[in-house]
């Protein structure tokens, strides 16, 4: 692990080590604990919570307590809140795989620390702040230790929920019965017992790290937020870590970025120290342009490495990591984005082995997702059943669906219906809206995956040929993947280019959305026909042009004076391309464009877009492009 060096922990913060067999090692692994701002009480500082486990502040420490680097510390919970029905949350050990193929898709970073516990249950923790140690509750007959209990015929005659078929977990002494069974969260159930019977002092002045035994994952923080690092790009400073209150102030390469102008005068860039305001405000666009491909990179591979979209992408999934390269270049050349959040989507399977992905939690309305992405509809409608046909042992419906909420169903999306069927029962018919046919206002014509052709079933279905079912109950549910994170990112792209002057985000959004739809039809690449609409138009060049980069400059004319147009216009159209379904030059048709086994084959032409842009803004750095076209302009005058 990539140090950043010796640093005092705050004077607000305390370290507590989190695994009880490290306490004499010369290096050991801390949580982090904030005394409150008035003094009483104390916690951690918690930096994300998800459906799957809370991510804390810890720090990686030698025996004289001295900051050696700053981790990230996330705990599995199994009883995240999720909108998932129980049969698609699944049970404990569907959570630990998922577990374990988030983890496993980050296996090979630099910034994980193995600890054994990321993928075998540790001994359940809470944490003693007064006496600097962990506590694990212990049964007083025998003198061993609680443990996740993972014995199904133990909990069985303990009257309690399996481990294997449900998500509640208990905690049990191993070999030991007649310690009975300890609730690791919430009420007691059945025989158990609530954990602060067996907590020392009933567990006050004791802080829960891990009640419940869950997986602990450990790597190295990246500490700044995403949009401080955007701030930074665009002249702002930064204040510290947010997360904490106060902020907590790291040291290390990131000491002296709350101070701006000691930024500039202490080495952060490159070039721009030498060609004055001209020199930065190119530089940190092309800082921009880098950190936005190591944003895409990223992604890219946590999907490949778990085969799920994310379906979450804000600027808290994000964070900025300064260090891998410190000393070698100018600390803002060291960025790089770093996705902490694990997906919030799950692999599910419909009749027909029809594959869909899921959010497993709710989403309120926000500017990174479109409204259209995620929403299934559930009504009841007017259904027709069309036609039966057999073939290769296996039986296909063609069906059509009449009701108003199927109208803003797209063609990818999948027609769940419940057909009530005398003589078998509600029939489920799953399938595919059929985009080829030309349907009435508010229907949907789809044909089912293929079924089994049970002759009962077959016989019934072939005699409700024709038939006209009102009343009909049935869900839409969207056929979604990877290309929600594309969109996503478009937003996060078009916050970070240009938002920098103070633009608000949902009126650059709405302008880049225009502008993407303006230019779907014509010759050329998509950044000509953006720069023949600008060059027609000049009040797209107000609304979208480099001003907007940040650095304090009000008009076109003076930002445009530092940085090629046609380049940034580029840049501008490849963040309208981002977002599926925008026009002819989009990256994806809709939100389920993507191949159904290699979902993050998507991110490819995007990632080949974005570094030769970056690639062309690097070579305009080795020279001295303001002070050329400068020359170029005094010229002009001259003839």
């Amino acid at each position: 692990m990539s140090s950043v060096g010796s640093i005092e922990a705050p004077s607000h913060c305390s370290l507590v080590p989190i695994f009880s067999g490290e306490q004499a090692a010369a290096v050991r692994i801390c949580a982090v604990i904030q005394k409150a701002d008035t003094g009483v009480g104390s916690s951690l500082v918690l930096l994300s919570s998800g459906w799957m486990g809370r991510a804390y502040l810890g720090a990686l420490t030698d025996s004289r307590q001295t900051v050696l680097g700053w981790l990230e510390l996330w705990v599995q919970m199994a009883g995240g809140e999720t909108v998932l029905d129980e049969s698609e949350a699944g049970t404990n050990p569907e959570l630990d795989m998922r577990w374990k193929r988030w983890v496993s898709s980050m296996a090979n970073g630099v910034d994980i620390i193995a600890t054994n516990a990321e993928a075998t249950h540790p001994l359940p923790v809470w944490l003693d702040v007064a006496a600097g140690r962990t506590v694990t509750p212990m049964d007083v007959g025998s003198g061993q230790p609680y443990e996740l209990c993972q014995d199904d015929a133990a909990l069985l005659v303990g009257g309690l929920d399996c481990f294997s078929e449900s998500r509640r977990r208990f905690l049990a002494v191993k070999g030991q019965p007649s310690a009975g069974f300890i609730a690791a969260t919430g009420e007691a159930a059945g025989n158990s017992r609530s954990v602060n019977e067996v907590l020392p002092n009933g567990g006050k002045g004791l802080l829960a790290f891990n009640p419940e035994g869950g997986f602990i994952f450990v790597r190295r923080l990246a500490p700044l937020e995403w949009e401080q690092h955007a701030g930074l790009l665009s002249g702002r400073a930064w204040r510290g870590l947010a997360a904490g209150r106060p902020p907590v102030k790291l040291g290390g390469p990131y000491a002296a970025l709350d101070d701006w102008d000691r930024l500039q005068q202490g080495g952060a860039h490159l070039f721009s120290g030498s060609r004055g305001r001209a020199g930065r405000f190119h530089e940190t666009f092309h800082l921009k342009l880098q950190l936005f491909l190591s944003m895409v990179r990223v992604v890219r591979a946590r999907v490949a490495g778990t085969q799920l979209p994310q379906l979450n992408l804000t600027p808290s999934c994000f964070r900025v990591d300064l260090s891998p390269a410190a000393g070698a270049l100018p600390v803002l050349w060291t960025a790089q984005a770093v996705l902490v959040e694990p997906p919030v989507s799950v692999a599910l399977t419909a009749p027909g082995d029809l594959k869909y992905f899921k959010p497993a939690v709710g989403f309120g309305s926000s500017i990174y997702r479109s409204e259209g992405a995620g929403r299934a509809l559930r009504g009841r409608g007017e259904l027709r059943v069309r036609k039966v046909t057999v073939a290769a042992d296996r039986m296909l419906v063609e069906a059509t669906l009449v009701s108003p909420e199927v109208s803003p169903a797209s063609p990818r999306d999948i027609v769940w219906a419940r057909l009530p069927l005398s003589g078998v029962g509600a029939v489920n018919l799953v399938g595919t809206i059929d985009a080829a046919d030309a349907l009435a206002q508010g229907e949907a014509r789809f044909r089912t995956a293929p079924m089994e052709p049970g002759q009962i079933l077959l016989n019934a279905l072939r005699a409700a040929e024709g038939g006209v079912f009102p009343g009909t109950p049935f869900e839409t549910i969207p056929l979604l993947s990877s290309p929600v994170d594309l969109y996503s990112l478009g937003v996060l792209g078009v916050q970070l280019f240009l938002t920098g002057g103070g633009k608000p985000l949902p009126t650059a959004l709405d302008e880049v959305l225009s502008l993407a739809r303006a230019t779907q039809n014509g010759a050329g690449t998509p950044g000509e026909k953006v720069r023949a609409l600008v060059t027609a138009d000049v009040r797209w060049l107000q609304s979208l042009g480099p001003q907007h980069h940040g650095h304090g400059f009000s008009t076109p004319e003076e930002a445009s004076a530092l940085l090629p147009l046609e380049l940034w216009w580029d840049v501008v159209a490849m963040l309208g391309r981002l977002f599926p379904g925008s026009g002819e030059n989009a990256f994806c048709r809709d939100f389920g464009d993507a191949p159904p086994y290699k979902i993050d084959a998507i991110f490819d032409p995007v990632v080949a877009a974005v570094e030769a842009i970056a690639l062309r803004s690097q070579s305009l750095l080795l020279c001295d492009w303001p002070t050329n076209r400068e020359v170029a302009h005094v010229i002009q005058k001259v003839r």
